[in-house]
């Protein structure tokens, strides 16, 4: 049986600051259409340059994190 989509929700499985959490999530809903830029832009008290940049500065994140590792343990 597959594991129900907890959407934006799956952020708070994640270990991070509530601060961090929240940004998340707000970047999240703007991509999947739940929300506009303008309304995460106010609800963040920044303008559309500086949320393009967290936007851009998450996904650097992500990518960087799924990038391949060498195989086995760290020393």
């Amino acid at each position: 049986m597959a594991r129900p989509n907890k959407g934006v929700n799956h952020v708070d499985e994640i270990q991070g600051s509530k601060e961090s959490k929240r940004r998340a999530k707000l970047i999240l809903k703007t991509i999947t259409g739940e929300m506009s830029v303008r309304e995460a832009c106010e609800q963040l008290g920044v303008g559309p340059t500086q949320f393009a940049n967290l936007r851009t500065q998450a996904w650097g994140g992500l990518v960087d994190s799924l990038g391949p590792k060498p195989a086995g343990r760290r020393p």
